[in-house]
């Protein structure tokens, strides 16, 4: 099996799941909606604590209630989710700030390694700091390719698998993950996959421009190979009767020349037939002709 087909055949298996992505991203929004009204009007928190999920979780709902057949509403879930993803990556490496500066969450890559080491409080210490050197890789990788919508399928199952990794190592070490809404953008990154989450080209209307496409419904991998496969042949056929008639067209020629010649050769001894013909005559009339006076000679 070639590339294309395992890639077509995994595109496929990804937007099967489409049902079954957005019943869960149905009931992780709710679950999301519950936490954090529960939790504001208990703790009252400032706004730069609690962001992530107010300004993630509308637009989540937003997905699910259009069942990702609205273009621009899963863009936005698209760019919110690389946009976490870069600020997180720029944040550690100092660009938003040092530490402890009004809206930075680590301030350099010393301080996020200690993050890490909390997140992932089961782990042995000694591979903490690989970790957070492969977290911040991966989250560089998938907030660019989502931002700028490379490979958005493959990206978005990768943003899921990677959030689903983060919030649920929060939970065996004991820390909130419902604070920063991380199931529910792994949930969301997982139906962006099986939905178009491309950018809407300008000019468009709100729907996706392929009803079907939109909705998850694909040509089955199998069928699409068997039309590629069939197609070959219907062209291998077409070559192959053109070569026949070619050669039939030749064979006509040389049979044609083949039959022409004795034609034209019994024409040639038809025409020495004539001519001597022609000159017995003569001679005969000739004879006829100087008979009468041999005659009277005598």
């Amino acid at each position: 099996m070639t590339w294309r087909a395992l890639e077509a055949r995994a595109h496929n298996g990804i937007v099967g799941t489409k049902r079954a992505a957005f019943v869960a991203l149905w009931a992780m929004v709710i679950v999301q909606i519950v936490w954090t009204v529960y939790y504001c009007v208990r703790t009252r928190p400032a706004f730069s604590s609690i962001y992530y999920p107010v300004i993630f979780t509308p637009v989540a709902a937003a997905l699910a209630l259009t069942a990702g057949r609205v273009r621009w509403v899963a863009t936005i879930a698209r760019l919110l989710i690389g946009i976490a993803f870069f600020e997180n990556v720029i944040d550690r490496l100092g660009f938003l700030g040092p530490p402890g500066a009004p809206g930075v969450s680590w301030g350099d890559f010393q301080h996020f390694i200690a993050y890490t080491a909390q997140v992932n409080a089961f782990a042995p210490a000694s591979i903490v700091p690989a970790l957070a050197v492969l977290a911040t890789i991966a989250e560089g990788t998938f907030g660019v390719t989502m931002l700028l919508g490379v490979r958005v399928r493959f990206a978005s199952v990768g943003s899921a698998l990677l959030f689903f990794t983060f919030a649920t190592a929060m939970v065996l070490s004991g820390l909130s993950q419902l604070q920063y809404g991380v199931y529910l953008m792994s949930i969301a990154a997982w139906a962006l996959a099986t939905v178009d989450a491309s950018a809407p080209e300008a000019g468009s209307d709100a729907v996706a421009l392929d009803p079907l496409a939109g909705a998850g419904y694909e040509v089955p991998v199998d069928v699409a190979l068997a039309v590629e496969r069939r197609a070959a042949d219907q062209d291998e056929a077409a070559r192959r009767e053109g070569a026949h008639r070619r050669h039939a067209g030749l064979e006509n020629r040389h049979r044609a020349r083949r039959e022409g010649a004795p034609a034209a050769g019994d024409g040639s001894l038809d025409d020495v037939e004539g001519a001597l013909r022609v000159l017995v005559g003569q001679r005969q009339g000739r004879a006829d002709f100087e008979r009468p006076g041999h005659v009277q000679g005598r």
